[in-house]
């Protein structure tokens, strides 16, 4: 799900050289805020090589961006009712984040097809969009998995991960503040 974020600051992640930053976080002002840190999986695709990183700051500090945030590497828990309110906190310096969600929207199946030790191998699974309070996270969860729990929109989930963001696009006007 698609939401317009401001940009406040970037980290580089693994850097080659002063111009070529190989991976990336950057870090988003959610609705109350509150400031996330978030690992950019697809870095590369953003147009950034060559560019030095007070190059990309000045490029990316203060722009609104339409950006999905997912929690991958999850360990998750899934309960009908919660006892927690809705949250989300940081838990380390390298995005690490815990949530407790409620389901808002539950999307799929999607198949994904891969080739494994030579073989064509379908995984389906669901997209879970979860509202957390502050921000809209989405994760993705195997057929199995939804099947197995009867997960169903109103269930909550607690949820610990890396934070990733999908940049979809960067604005071209910055933030009036």
């Amino acid at each position: 799900m698609l939401k317009k974020l401001l940009i406040t600051d970037i980290e580089p992640g693994a850097i080659e050289n002063l111009r070529n930053i190989r991976t990336a976080y950057l870090f988003v002002k959610v609705n109350n805020g509150m400031t996330l840190k978030a690992f950019v999986p697809d870095w590369y695709d953003l147009g950034f090589e060559g560019m030095s990183l007070e190059e990309i700051k000045s490029s990316l500090i203060g722009k609104e961006a339409n950006v999905e945030l997912h929690l991958t590497d999850l360990n998750l828990n899934i309960k009908k009712k919660s006892l927690s309110p809705l949250n989300i906190s940081q838990l380390n310096n390298n995005a690490e984040i815990a949530i407790v969600g409620e389901v808002i929207n539950l999307r799929g199946p999607f198949i994904h097809r891969f080739s494994q030790d030579g073989k064509l191998v379908n995984y389906e699974y669901f997209c879970v969009d979860l509202d957390c309070g502050v921000a809209i996270i989405e994760i993705s969860m195997s057929k199995s998995e939804v099947r197995k729990s009867n997960l169903q929109i109103g269930d909550y989930i607690e949820a610990d991960g890396r934070l990733d963001i999908i940049v979809d696009k960067i604005l071209d006007k910055e933030k009036q503040k």
